[in-house]
């Protein structure tokens, strides 16, 4: 039964091998520094009313997109570096 399962996912998943193995290396960096610029984009344009929290233990809610930008910045420059 295994081999049977196996038999037929190997074509497609060979399928699959090749078309991922076809992407240039740079386009794959590149999506990969793009996505979190673009969430970072995201957050910073977001209303003030949707990025605030209170943090339990305080009642002045708090900014978190100073948080979510180092974040995002330090996993885009992390990105480029390696």
């Amino acid at each position: 039964m295994v081999d049977l399962i196996v038999s037929i996912l190997q074509v497609p998943g060979e399928i699959l091998r090749n078309v991922i193995l076809a992407i240039p290396l740079w386009i794959a960096r590149g999506l990969f520094i793009l996505y979190p610029v673009i969430l970072l984009w995201w957050i910073i344009s977001m209303e003030k009313s949707e990025v605030r929290d209170v943090i339990h233990g305080q009642t002045k809610p708090v900014d978190l997109r100073p948080f979510v930008a180092v974040s995002l910045i330090g996993q885009v420059i992390i990105y480029l570096v390696f």
